[in-house]
């Protein structure tokens, strides 16, 4: 089965996220981005970039272990199950809904269960 445009942009997503590279993550997001997270919304690419800096640097920084369990793709949607463990971080249960239009994520929203070593 041929990838579609919503799991080859999951894909770069991930790929970005596991190098650590914040700029590819960005690409996949526009200024009218948003993501959903238990601390709040973060719109735009500023925020969004603040975001990833944050996660990348205290909670999953490159070299975490990092398990993807499930990637479902229907259509515009990808939601993915995940878990993880940092030196500051174990987190048993991750997920994340992308719903992505015209080769960009408009919206993520992102849940997790987060244990503090």
């Amino acid at each position: 089965m041929a990838e579609t445009q919503t799991e080859n942009v999951l894909m770069h997503h991930l790929g970005s996220f596991g190098a650590g590279d914040i700029e590819g993550l960005l690409s996949d997001y526009t200024d009218d981005s948003t993501i959903i997270t238990p601390d709040g919304v973060f719109r735009g690419l500023s925020k969004i970039k603040g975001l990833f800096e944050k996660f990348l640097s205290e909670i999953i920084p490159v070299g975490s272990d990092f398990v993807l369990s499930k990637k479902i793709i229907e259509d515009d949607i990808a939601y993915i199950v995940w878990s993880a463990e940092s030196v500051n971080y174990k987190i048993p249960l991750g997920t994340d809904t992308f719903i992505v239009r015209d080769g960009k994520i408009v919206t993520q929203t992102v849940g997790m269960l987060m244990e503090e070593k």
